[in-house]
């Protein structure tokens, strides 16, 4: 109520100046415009309008309810009192929501005596304080939602852009984490999701979407709602869950490999899978299974003796059976098989034909993957340039090696590394890569405290990643402490590190975004936005 009453005799007070003729006037924005708050300057532009004035203030007010938001002070001189000035706003906050908006314009003499007063309306449209995602589909409460549903978001229609959408689902109350986690991180503005694995049919989930946008600096915007699942339509075909039909995802190198089938059928009482050769159209494994009445509706895996081959093609036939025997339905699905997860070097640092390569380099590599076929027994390391040559050969898996000599500034070199091992290749005993990288050129002088040389960079490869990335510190860097954190601002790695030397990240993580931060002793910070893939 005071509040109301003061601004009421300040209004008073205006109309009283106006009429003794001591007018300040704004400029811009104009008197009953409409501003962007997205793309319009944020700036105010007056006219004290008085050769006495040396003071003029400005606050804005939001209309309803009437309630001050930001005021701003600015100095007059002889000169300026009458004529345009602009006063800069809070460049580093949010301005303003859409809305009705009333900006009062007031000046004062030397002796800080208030000689004009004046408001004006100011009608602001756009939103810098960014949207949070809203579901078009499926919406909050929604039921009998498709159990292999496309998630659909409304468009953002913010300030900025967004340029990644991180969705997560997982089912009723979700913890974010174990088996029914589903999660995906797309770039840009992905407005639709589609779910990757099929859902429980009546069963409550919840799904959420995360809007990574930038404006005045990147954020993030969370959405999330709850929905309930269709029951399982009668006499539905079975699904194959995993592998994806039509994909080559499935590993082949164990003695067992794995099939995900969801029955999908509530009378369904035993579920069997025959793996046949696409042509000719042989038989070669099969298996099978009782389910339970829930496990009629759930994903269930089966164990089957591998006598696949590589890089074939084959039908899977999935059938199911009710509590009598008799069969419910029958359907095919074609899968690739790899080339048994042959496994061939893949350098993290240096890249191939990457330029200013430190001069004492660790050459890094991806570590040989847990689900390729054979076992590395030994790593070999060859490094040449005309004449110079560096040799090393390591008999366990060594995933980095620094070359005992300095290396020659500005020049080209070769590298070759070679896996050998039993099993690792159908071809033969071992497997190599070769890349070229050209050296740096040695700084001259520091730039100054904390700061690295100017031809080292810290480099994250790769980004984004899917098993693992490493990161690699610049020689001059001494010591160091690297941390990463999720998008929900936890700590999930940290360890201490030094110049010329590689850091592993991603192992026990889950896809999504992080931000890596890092700090060497002289007080030098740089940090990361990094990618996890599925």
């Amino acid at each position: 109520m005071k509040k109301h009453l003061l601004i009421t005799a300040s209004l008073l007070l205006s109309v009283i100046f106006q009429a003794l003729g001591s007018n300040p006037k704004l400029i811009y924005p104009a008197d009953r415009s409409m501003f962007n708050t997205c793309t319009d300057r944020k700036v105010f532009s007056v006219n004290a309008n008085d050769s006495l004035a040396r003071i003029v203030y400005i606050k804005v007010l939001r209309n309803d309810p009437r309630e001050l938001l930001y005021s701003y002070t600015k100095a007059l001189t002889p000169q300026t009192s009458i004529q345009a000035v602009e006063i800069q706003t809070y460049p580093d906050k949010y301005f303003l929501e859409a809305g009705q908006y009333l900006i009062e314009v007031k000046t004062a003499d030397a002796n800080l005596k208030i000689i004009g007063l004046r408001y004006f309306t100011i009608f602001a449209v756009g939103s810098t304080n960014g949207i949070k995602p809203r579901f078009a589909y499926p919406t909050a409460g929604a039921t009998e939602v498709s159990l292999t549903p496309t998630v659909k978001l409304q468009p953002y229609t913010s300030c900025g852009n967004v340029g990644q959408v991180i969705y997560f689902l997982d089912r009723h109350p979700a913890d974010w984490k174990g088996d029914d986690l589903q999660t995906d991180t797309l770039l840009g503005q992905a407005y639709e999701w589609k779910v990757p694995k099929p859902l429980q049919p009546n069963t409550e989930y919840d799904v959420a979407a995360v809007f990574i946008t930038g404006y005045f600096f990147p954020s993030q915007q969370t959405g999330s709602v709850s929905f309930t699942t269709a029951t399982a339509p009668a006499g539905g075909d079975p699904i194959l869950v995993s592998p994806a039909p039509n994909s080559s995802s499935i590993t082949i190198c164990g003695r067992y490999i794995g099939i995900t089938v969801n029955p999908n059928h509530p009378d369904a009482r035993t579920v069997g899978v025959k793996v046949l050769l696409n042509d000719p159209r042989t038989f070669v494994i099969g298996g099978g299974g009782s389910l339970t009445p829930q496990e009629a509706t759930r994903n269930v895996t089966l164990a089957l003796s591998n006598a696949l081959r590589p890089l074939q093609q084959y039908l899977i036939e999935v059938t199911t059976f009710d509590a009598q025997g008799s069969l419910l339905k029958q359907k095919y699905f074609t899968i690739f098989t790899p080339s048994r997860g042959s496994s061939f070097p893949e350098l993290v640092y240096p890249a191939n034909q990457s330029m200013n390569v430190s001069l004492t380099p660790t050459i890094a590599l991806k570590p040989f993957p847990t689900d390729a076929c054979g076992t590395l027994s030994e790593v070999v390391y060859e490094l040449w340039s005309g004449a110079e040559a560096q040799r090393a050969e390591f008999t366990s898996p060594v995933y980095q090696w620094t070359p005992p000599k300095t290396l020659l500034p500005n020049t080209i070199y070769q590298l070759r590394v070679t896996f050998r091992g039993v099993g690792i290749t159908p071809i033969g005993p071992d497997v190599s890569t070769s890349i070229s990288f050209t050296t740096g050129v040695p700084a001259g002088n520091r730039m100054g405290a904390g700061d690295l040389a100017a031809d080292e960079k810290t480099t994250i490869h790769p980004n984004p990643f899917v098993r693992f990335t490493t990161i690699h510190l610049p020689p001059s860097y001494g010591q160091a402490s690297v941390r990463m954190y999720s998008v929900n601002g936890q700590m999930v790695f940290e360890q201490q590190s030094t110049g010329g030397s590689a850091v592993y990240l991603g192992e026990g993580l889950r896809s999504g975004l992080y931000l890596v931060l890092i700090r060497n002793a002289t007080g030098h910070k740089e940090q990361f936005k990094i990618i996890k893939q599925e």
